[in-house]
């Protein structure tokens, strides 16, 4: 229930959030002279404004926005510094269970509960060591296989001289288990066989593709996780250009930044090639795609254009299941085998909801939590829970006796539960009034509960059972009917958006932006 809290203050930082308005300036310059013959975006950068006179540019509005554009427009500009070095990004560790949930939410939207069904499947079948561990910890044997499977396929230049150690970071974690990885490194996925060379492939046997799709692509992702982390870190040349702008006969200077990065060496990242080029194709203005012109300190450029653009503060992100995951990681709440069961309890049991794949509490959960901070502020305290958990831990590894430990728990709980049980007033939730009366009976309808959601129910209830559902429009038109949408759930709980105008028009989509 602690995960419902973390939720129900997510949702409630969010509601306190107030906006705050800030702008950014960026300025299209261009070499005066230029070697590229046709002047392509080769001899030309775009640059962000980032101090004024010395100090961070933190432009509140539009009025010292609109300053800055008309000094910027017509200052002459000049490179003031060039700063180019080597970075190098290592790869990550081999998954644990934390991490594999993590990274199948983020890369298929899967459930925490899906991934360990997936799992589980590949587990029995051999393909792949225990799925719930915390441990980074890798047997010799497997470590040779993978090297050697590197240095067939990709070479000497790839394989670290020698093999990489990753520090499990779980206090409690369960050696014994090693991190989550294939059994056999020659058994691949179709996709990562198409990949190959065909002179590469003849010792290699493809996974059986009858398992289905989901069972292939998280052993996709095993695989190229584990075989990444015994290669060598990426290189890349990073370019960082300081430009200094200043208009005649003022005062003010104004310092702007550019950052270029090209990959020199992909290391690890060639295992993700196809997924690198992907998300590049997506994203053209990211560092690593932007294609700085040659310049020298010193050298005077010339202004095209300033793009001004006015921005507003967010709200901290609704909890996903991947960074629901990791917040629980990091305050140590729950283990590897229990990630996935909390999510799923907190879901059936109607304390929180998915919506477009963020939780967001219900209005029972946010009444559970309420009433739990307030009867029991030390246990449903997050470092109670931690403290609990590890102290269980020790248990288990036979460092602590637990006689000692669940009754120094238990006296005060039963105690305190029974002070509640005689004082506190039961949990009434307020679901809101309506002004419609019963088509039966005439009396007034009030808001009740499911655990399909919130609907219309006559007051008079057992006497007269009439119910209605409430519908909850979206503000956007089909656009094959041009009825309204509004919102619906599947039998499952599932919200989606659907046509009112159902069942003539069948229209739906899970997101609102599929609403096209």
């Amino acid at each position: 229930t602690v995960v419902v809290r973390l939720i129900v203050e997510r949702e409630r930082e969010i509601q306190a959030f107030k906006p705050e308005e800030y702008w950014l300036i960026d300025v299209l310059l261009e070499k005066l002279i230029d070697k590229v013959s046709d002047l392509s975006a080769k001899g030309k950068m775009l640059i962000r404004l980032v101090e004024i006179n010395g100090v961070k540019a933190d432009l509140k509005n539009r009025k010292e926005a609109e300053k800055a554009v008309e000094d910027l427009k017509t200052s002459a500009y000049q490179v003031e510094n060039i700063d180019e070095k080597e970075v190098r990004r290592y790869s990550p560790p081999p998954f644990i269970t934390s991490s594999l949930q993590q990274m199948a939410s983020n890369r298929f939207g899967w459930s925490a509960k899906k991934t360990m069904r997936t799992a589980q499947s590949l587990y029995e079948e051999g393909y792949i060591t225990y799925h719930r561990t915390d441990s980074t910890n890798i047997a010799q044997d497997a470590i040779s296989m993978v090297r050697e499977y590197v240095k067939e396929i990709y070479g000497t230049n790839y394989l670290p001289v020698s093999p990489k150690i990753y520090k499990t970071k779980s206090k409690v974690a369960q050696e014994a288990h090693e991190a989550i990885r294939p059994t056999n490194m020659k058994l691949i996925s179709e996709k990562d066989y198409d990949r190959l060379d065909e002179t590469k492939r003849s010792d290699l046997k493809v996974f059986d593709s009858s398992l289905g799709r989901e069972v292939q692509l998280l052993y996709s992702l095993i695989w190229r996780r584990f075989l990444s982390c015994q290669m060598n870190e990426a290189i890349f040349d990073q370019t960082t250009i300081l430009i200094l702008a200043r208009k005649d006969n003022s005062t003010n200077k104004y310092l702007l930044k550019t950052t270029g990065t090209k990959m020199k060496f992909a290391g690890w990242l060639a295992v993700y090639e196809d997924m690198e080029t992907q998300n590049n194709n997506k994203d053209a203005d990211t560092e690593e795609n932007k294609d700085l012109p040659a310049v020298s300190t010193d050298e005077k450029l010339k202004y095209i254009d300033i793009y001004p653009q006015q921005k507003f503060t967010e709200p901290p992100a609704r909890y996903t299941e991947a960074s629901l995951i990791k917040t629980l990681e990091e305050k140590g709440i729950g283990r590897p085998s229990t990630y996935a069961p909390i999510i799923s309890t907190i879901q059936d049991r109607k304390y929180v909801e998915k919506i477009e794949k963020k939780f967001h509490p219900t209005d029972l959960g946010i009444e559970v939590v309420d009433f739990l901070v307030k009867y029991f502020p030390v246990i449903f305290d997050i470092s109670f829970t931690a403290k609990m958990e590890d102290d269980l831990d020790e248990i288990a590894n036979g460092s602590q006796v637990w006689v000692s430990i669940i009754s120094d728990f238990y006296g005060p709980l039963k105690n305190k539960l029974d002070k509640v049980f005689k004082e506190a007033d039961r949990v009434m939730m307020d679901l809101g009034t309506t002004d419609e009366k019963c088509q039966k009976c005439g009396s007034p309808m009030v808001i009740r509960l499911s655990k399909y959601g919130k609907f219309l129910a006559c007051s008079t209830y057992p006497e007269c059972k009439f119910t209605k559902n409430i519908i909850e429009t979206v503000g956007i038109k089909c656009p094959q009917c041009g009825s309204e949408m509004v919102v619906k759930k599947t039998r499952s709980g599932k919200q989606f958006y659907g046509c009112s105008n159902y069942p003539k028009c069948q229209f739906a989509a899970w997101k609102k932006e599929d609403i096209k």
